[in-house]
């Protein structure tokens, strides 16, 4: 099975995350261009439909980030953000603190092949 890939970092509201945009052919919700999204070796859960180009799959799981991040911010204020399943700001601030002081590792940073600063390369 041929999976071509186009990968992606975004940073949204001081959070990294890797985008992961594959063909497949035979998945169960249809042909096309899927996104995986990861958050500190998590993957996030999201419902985004398959795209006919790497671009717009790229495109839709950034915009979906931007979403959640901005919904997050906006409940700080409330106590909870809704992508650590309701952990309290306080619980994700300690978490993103005991991350922070591992040692670096996996795909922070990388970019894929054909992906150029965020970009597309022709």
């Amino acid at each position: 099975m041929d999976l071509a890939k186009r990968d992606l970092t975004v940073t949204r509201g001081g959070r990294t995350f890797s985008v992961r945009a594959y063909l497949d052919g035979r998945h169960p919700s249809g042909p096309g261009w899927h996104a995986v999204i990861v958050e500190n070796r998590t993957p996030l859960r999201h419902a985004l439909a398959p795209t006919t180009d790497p671009e717009a799959c790229l495109a839709a799981a950034v915009r979906f980030l931007t979403a959640t991040v901005t919904a997050d911010a906006d409940r700080r204020d409330e106590g909870t953000c809704e992508s650590e399943g309701g952990a309290s700001a306080g619980h994700r601030h300690a978490a993103l603190a005991r991350h922070a002081a591992l040692p670096r590792q996996g795909t922070r940073g990388a970019v894929g092949p054909g992906v150029t600063g965020g970009t597309f390369a022709p």
